[in-house]
């Protein structure tokens, strides 16, 4: 049986792509740190919200048909607007807090207690969709929480150069709720709407609603800067420096990437291959910017890394093969039969 189910080449493909992508981002945004170079996250968030954009359409009109062919999709399904106003949202709130967290957490600490999608996502997939954990999942979840819990107790642990304060694992928490029930919410939507449904023009539609959420923010004040100040010439300049550049480059490929993973696979796998990247991310941090592999991180991996495998382990189906019950139900036509 493949890994995780992960049986055609695009499957694998999306997946790989999905943890390189992230853990390249990690990596980018712990460099521009190291590196002194400050920049807004709310103007980060606005270029990511216009590049996701132009790549929604651009994808559509190359592979779905034209611009005049999307405008009568616009008019067709009007509600869509509403239907993705909750995880475009959720996904600009936690587009947000990831540059915030990741200015206040070492990548691989934030990967690790990033983790706790997994648990939510979980439990939230199970109501959503119907599934039942089953008990190694639950192992699963448990392994899980306990490398996160003792990832947060290493970080204050002895003598640290900079704690992390305790208002950021706050922050944290909103951001891992937020991409739980987005990623819920619009798996829902792409699988159950309309099958049919360009995957492109959904995009289109859920960025579209990403700039007005955006921009209600910064009217509002909500991200601590208001939208003169975020596209203002020197906070724009900043983004062109190169690891800034592709940092919202490579986020804005990510929301395109994760909107194929959740249509031809499950956000309880992109959990699993978010939880994946800290195998990566610690080993990768400390041979590029000798962070400290400390006894709480190696354990931590460890318990992490042995839930992901447990959760990603086949599970006997509940009901019999198709072609048992076809050969029970025969013999049981038989006995009537006979008895009659």
């Amino acid at each position: 049986m493949a890994f995780l189910g992960l049986e055609t080449l695009a499957q694998k493909s999306i997946f790989c792509v999905y943890i390189g992508l992230w853990v390249s981002y990690g990596l980018l945004n712990e460099y521009a740190k190291r590196s002194h170079i400050k920049f807004h996250s709310a103007t980060a968030v606005v270029a990511q919200c216009v590049v996701k954009l132009v790549l929604a359409v651009g994808l559509f009109t190359s592979q779905d048909g034209s611009l005049g062919k999307m405008l009568e999709l616009f008019k067709l399904h009007p509600k869509l607007f509403m239907l993705y106003l909750i995880p475009s949202g959720l996904y600009a709130l936690y587009d947000i807090l990831a540059y915030v967290n990741l200015a206040l957490f070492d990548p691989p600490t934030y990967f690790l207690l990033l983790q706790f999608r997994l648990v939510i996502t979980g439990l939230l997939h199970q109501r959503v969709f119907s599934k039942n954990l089953n008990r190694n999942q639950w192992f699963a979840i448990l392994a899980v929480t306990c490398g996160c819990v003792i990832k947060t107790i290493g970080d204050n642990a002895g003598a640290v150069e900079k704690p992390i304060p305790f208002f950021a694992y706050g922050l944290l928490m909103v951001q891992i709720l937020s991409s739980t029930f987005a990623g819920v919410y619009n798996e829902a939507l792409l699988k159950n709407y309309d099958k049919n449904l360009s995957i492109h023009f959904q995009n289109t539609v859920m960025y579209l609603d990403s700039i007005v959420f955006v921009m209600v923010c910064l009217a509002l004040g909500i991200t601590g800067v208001s939208f003169s100040t975020a596209v203002a010439p020197a906070n724009l300049r900043v983004l062109l420096q190169w690891p800034v550049l592709m940092m919202v480059l490579i986020m804005s490929f990510i929301g395109v990437v994760t909107s194929l993973f959740l249509k031809y696979l499950d956000s309880v796998r992109k959990a699993i291959a978010s939880g994946l990247e800290l195998v990566v991310l610690p080993i990768l941090a400390s041979v590029l910017f000798q962070t400290a592999l400390t006894g709480y991180l190696v354990l931590s991996v460890v318990l992490v890394a042995g839930g992901i495998y447990l959760y990603s382990l086949p599970v006997a189906p509940t009901n019999p093969p198709l072609a048992l019950q076809k050969d029970s139900e025969d013999v049981e036509d038989e006995k009537s039969a006979s008895a009659v």
